[in-house]
């Protein structure tokens, strides 16, 4: 059944004592065969993945994880979460990919120190879509002209604090300018972006493994860009990709072309896509949940056509309520149903699925979450301890899927 049921506990009341353990519950990965049978099969949907973490644990490569979702992802708190835990066993890889300016206020990297001139037009897959939809790789685009800049500084401890190599991923075209990479206050590379035709392109500069202030300044004409990486030799590295109001059917604006262009280069070696806390506050009924599968099945199809060695993994949506009449708790009781549908869409396109609310405790585990100071106010969102809580949960669920891997 879709839609609401009312509790019959207001919030902040004595817990009915169900499932208490929250947090502490362990959910695994349920992985996909992608060639041959349970029973007997030759290639499963993480393997991909759990080779380049081998090889990020070897110190001999990097693991690129690419979280893409919604506002939930876009507070950076999941993102931070798996870089903590992960950066002692497999190696900090660096800070990833980050988008070339803020595209909201609600936006936060989390790991870098990211500042910029006011004059940059924003494009999303959300707000003020791209007529020609080449949002890049994270569903943002952003246009600046003569002068506008930005500015990306490491972070000054913990995850992030280093870095190697940097990437600026821009738009070449016939109306493309001019602009300057500047590290640690010298201009290292000149980027032109006039081009005869339209495409994806990347220019880099290898640096001096450290600390850097790495400025990206206009200085002709016009500059379409989407985001820089900011990467490291070996270790594991964390692309927040998360977009404010995202949805499934969002996903979908970004030019398959271009999303194939961008996807290549970036070669991730995992996508995970965490979306459904816009979707839950109105899908309902059978008719549009076939519109939500068919909208899911789209955008992991365009994964899986753009970079087919890439694993890729559902995280079901979290659960959620809302507070009516501003105190009685009402649970979103149709993400249950969006569950199954992420579940069965991850499969048919070849992909693994995690449960988070299962993580979570299942049902009315935002409430509780909520008590526990892991869930805001809003029964929607995490607090930065509820996204690191999740971001630790799917790393552990990777470590015990790369383990049994390994016994394959």
């Amino acid at each position: 059944a879709a839609g609401h049921a009312e509790a019959t506990t207001d919030t902040g009341d004595e817990d009915d004592g169900a499932d208490d353990d929250g947090p502490a519950a362990r959910t695994a990965i349920e992985d996909t065969c992608v060639d041959g049978t349970a029973a007997s099969c030759r290639r499963w949907a993480m393997d991909g993945f759990y080779r380049a973490l081998g090889r990020a644990r070897a110190g001999t490569g990097l693991a690129r994880i690419s979280l893409y979702g919604d506002s939930v992802t876009a507070e950076g708190y999941i993102a931070t979460g798996m870089r903590r835990r992960t950066m002692k066993r497999y190696g900090d890889g660096g800070a990833g990919f980050v988008f070339l300016a803020s595209p909201s206020r609600w936006y936060q990297n989390q790991v870098v120190r990211q500042s910029q001139s006011k004059g940059w037009q924003i494009h999303s897959i959300v707000f003020n879509s791209a007529s020609d939809q080449l949002h890049g790789y994270g569903g943002v685009s952003f246009t600046g002209t003569s002068g506008d800049h930005v500015t990306f500084k490491t972070a000054k401890r913990g995850p992030g604090d280093a870095v190697s190599r940097f990437e600026l991923y821009y738009l070449a075209s016939p109306k493309g300018g001019t602009a300057d990479i500047v590290v640690d206050g010298e201009v290292a590379l000149t980027v032109d972006s006039h081009a005869d035709t339209t495409a994806s392109a990347f220019a880099g500069v290898d640096l001096a493994d450290g600390a850097h202030a790495i400025e990206v300044r206009v200085t002709r004409g016009r500059l379409r860009g989407f985001g820089v990486t900011m990467e490291r030799a070996s270790g594991v590295v964390v692309d927040s990709l998360g977009v404010v109001s995202n949805t499934a059917k969002s996903m979908g604006k970004i030019d398959d072309a271009h999303y194939a262009e961008q996807i290549a280069h970036r070669d991730p070696a995992l996508v995970m896509v965490l979306l459904g806390a816009n979707e839950s506050g109105w899908l309902k009924g059978a008719g549009a949940m076939k519109q939500y599968r068919q909208q899911w099945e789209a955008l992991l199809a365009r994964v899986r056509k753009g970079d087919p060695a890439a694993s890729c993994l559902v995280l079901g949506t979290l659960d959620a309520g809302e507070l009516q009449d501003g105190k009685h708790y009402v649970a979103r009781t149709n993400i249950a149903d969006m569950i199954e549908v992420e579940r069965a869409a991850a499969a048919a396109q070849g992909c693994a699925f995690w449960d988070a609310r299962a993580f979570m405790g299942g049902d009315d585990a935002a409430r509780k979450w909520f008590r526990k100071g892991l869930m805001s106010g809003d029964f929607e969102h995490l607090t930065s301890k509820g996204g690191q809580v999740i971001g630790s949960g799917i790393v552990e669920a990777l470590e015990a899927g790369y383990a049994a891997s390994r016994s394959r």
